[in-house]
């Protein structure tokens, strides 16, 4: 079926559309292969789970924030990374499956003579007075002498040690340098029970891939190669979690004899699986939002090119979030950010507000100088922490969202610009898997982020101002979309400045161009941007001229 088919005549309403999406999806559940699928899947993961694993968790990398609690910032002592814990540190082993034994392996480092008490699962293995330097402690082993620990199928290692303050960080209350820790299970020694509530959810993310493919392709083809296809869907990413749950051979730096069984990708799988499953399931939900909106708010368009738009917005939230939200994933920027918006929280917003420590520049720059960051990012996620999930969870939910709205504008700015449905789906498309987009991202650069999603937003209402009615609303709404755009970041208000004038610069020069029924537009284009820096200046910027000019002058 074509993008041009034939489009909706009338209005769906929302009552409509669900009792639609309803039976579209009973009827792609409703299909007996998918029970014996994933039986299949769970008998094989039991398979892969009984080679046993050794698993590393390399405290003071970059990838060790997902399994450590209770520690501080990371380190490094000539080459060698660590995180110093807390008088409480816990190191976590998730899913790795119980009933085998086995024993873990720590590099600790107390920097003065001090106690240290090592529990795994609860079960005390470890005591011992530890003087300065680096020591291995090994032979830890939990085994059938203590069964709650052995039962056991997350494994989470506790370190105890007393206070100590050093005196770069007086305030922080620290226990002991830890380095690496590793466990091993034994070779033999009985069956090992792999985690069940990771194998539910990775069950739920299966079948939520299998219905957001059928549901797609329900559109192009019919019911039969929908399922078909979505179960093949089902079948890879199975596949790829079984392969990447199979431990391989590795050259373990605590162990001397050797090659050893390394399975740390089945710690990775299930503490992802939670996200994975929640991740798809917010896709699934956007799409069928996104589709319903365009079918009632579009009626032009067809109901195959509504879904395969709402598609690539669900597409693209999936790029963003997917990788962004991971437990593991470092995202450099992120705890800048979230440090400052715990800090609105508190309620000292003047930190934010006023010329302070979130406009200097870093101390490596080796100068004193003040940027205007704007704390418009902050005030405007701050929201979020209402909710009862993560906050910085929460705030990559709410920013991946919004950009992967994008998708939305640049459909529509081609088909202003004349492009057929299909050309304009393939320019969205475009946007959705932008490489510049996934490196800002990785980087953490929320703000500007943010800022670049109100630019968008700007830039459209510029070229979209003329059609409707209500006209002085309209003009108004434009005027605070562009005092927010100003204000979000000012490199951004920069560039939007620049483009705006060369937008009404060009309008002066060829009139033609002029939106229809717009008398004056470049002056009226002028004027919005200029009264949007007044009211910028006017709320924010005008704190900053007095200091700026003087550190500039010193």
């Amino acid at each position: 079926m074509a993008l041009s088919s034939t489009p909706n005549v009338s209005r769906p309403t929302l009552s409509g559309v669900m009792g639609d999406e309803a039976r579209t999806l009973l009827r792609l559940l409703k299909w007996w292969p998918l029970l014996p699928v994933l039986l299949l899947f769970l008998g094989a993961v039991f398979l892969t789970y009984q080679t046993p694993g050794t698993y590393l968790v390399d405290v003071g990398s970059p990838s060790d924030e997902a399994y450590t609690v209770n520690f501080h910032t990371r380190l490094d002592d000539n080459g060698t990374t660590y995180r110093w814990s807390d008088v409480y540190g816990y190191v976590l082993f998730p899913g790795i499956g119980g009933g085998r034994p086995l024993a873990a392996y720590m590099l600790v480092d107390t920097e003065r003579t001090a106690p240290l008490q090592v529990f795994i699962n609860g079960v005390q293995v470890y005591s011992s007075t530890l003087t300065p330097g680096w020591h291995i402690l090994d032979a830890l082993r939990v085994d059938a002498t203590h069964p709650a620990a052995l039962q056991s199928r997350d494994t989470v290692i506790e370190l105890r040690s007393p206070d100590y303050r050093t005196e770069d960080a007086p305030t922080e209350p620290k226990g002991v340098k830890v380095d690496g820790v590793s466990v091993f299970q034994d070779l033999d020694g009985g069956v090992i029970w792999p985690p069940i509530a990771p194998l539910l959810w990775l069950c739920v993310a299966l079948v939520l891939l299998y219905v957001l493919v059928g549901r797609m392709l329900l559109v192009w083809t019919g019911t039969g190669r929908a399922r078909l296809y979505g179960l093949l869907a089902l079948v890879a990413l199975a596949g790829a979690i079984l392969w990447a749950l199979v431990p391989y051979k590795w050259d373990d730096k605590y162990v001397d004899s050797g090659a050893v069984i390394y399975g740390n990708n089945r710690v990775l799988i299930t503490a992802d699986a939670g996200h994975i499953a929640a991740t798809l399931f917010a896709v699934l939900l956007i799409a069928l939002v996104v589709e319903w909106v365009l079918r009632v708010r579009v009626p032009a368009m067809t109901t195959t090119a509504c879904r395969v738009l709402a598609g690539l917005v669900a597409m693209a939230f999936l790029l963003r979030f997917g990788g962004m939200a991971l437990p593991q994933s470092v995202i450099v920027d992120m705890p800048y950010h979230m440090k400052w918006l715990n800090t609105l929280l508190t309620g000292d917003w003047q930190s934010l507000y006023f010329p302070g420590g979130l406009s200097a520049v870093p101390r490596e720059w080796g100068m004193e100088l003040l940027i205007p960051k704007s704390p418009l990012f902050y005030f405007a996620f701050a929201p979020l922490s209402v909710l009862p999930f993560d906050l910085a969870t929460s705030v990559k939910w709410l920013l991946c969202l919004l950009d992967a709205s994008v998708v939305l504008v640049v459909f529509w700015l081609a088909r202003r610009a004349g492009a057929r449905v299909g050309a304009a789906s393939f320019a969205a498309a475009l946007y959705a898997v932008m490489p510049l987009v996934f490196r800002a991202f990785a980087y953490g650069i929320l703000p500007t982020i943010f800022a670049q999603w109100l630019a968008v937003l700007l830039f459209a209402a510029v070229l979209g101002v003329g059609s409707g009615r209500a006209r002085v609303w309209v003009w108004f709404g434009v005027l605070l979309l562009a005092t927010l755009t100003l204000l979000s970041f000012p490199t951004v208000a920069l560039f939007v400045s620049m483009v705006v004038v060369g937008y009404a610069v060009l309008l002066l020069l060829r009139p033609r161009l002029r939106p229809v029924g717009v008398p004056r537009y470049s002056w009226w284009l002028l004027g919005t941007l200029a009264g949007g820096w007044v009211l910028a200046v006017w709320t924010y910027y005008g704190l900053y001229i007095s200091p700026v000019m003087t550190s500039v002058s010193a």
